[in-house]
């Protein structure tokens, strides 16, 4: 058994595997660099990638992590904007009691304000 091990490690030792063309060289490459930008979150790593689709899809990974990241920011955003319209909404109910003779106003912006509040949800989401 052992022999047979050994000639099959030999074997595989002396298999030669083609090398791989140039154009799917410089395709894996642009993908390792894009992988490595969008998991370092900044610029490539120091190795030196040369050719338009390494550019590219640097440029395609940078901008794919920008948009989470604004994606994001746009979902914290309307979230405070819904819970301060939820606010208003409040405050012109209560102002609306309080003030009977302008509560038709006051009504009308606390409706308004509810509106506002389901476009903020719409966004957050």
């Amino acid at each position: 058994m052992r022999d047979g091990s050994r000639q099959v490690k030999r074997i595989l030792a002396s298999l030669r595997y083609p090398e791989i063309p140039a154009h799917l060289a410089s395709s894996i490459d642009a993908a390792i660099a894009a992988e490595a930008a969008v998991r370092t979150r900044g610029e490539p790593m120091s190795r030196d990638v040369v050719g338009r689709s390494t550019t590219l899809a640097l440029q395609a990974a940078k901008a794919k992590a920008e948009a989470k990241r604004l994606k994001e920011d746009v979902r914290k955003l309307a979230g405070l904007v819904g819970e301060t319209e939820h606010a208003i909404s409040d405050t012109m109910d209560r102002l609306a009691s309080e003030h009977p003779h302008h509560a038709e106003l006051l009504r009308e912006l606390s409706q308004d304000a509810k509106r506002g509040v389901a476009q903020a949800k719409e966004l957050a989401a």
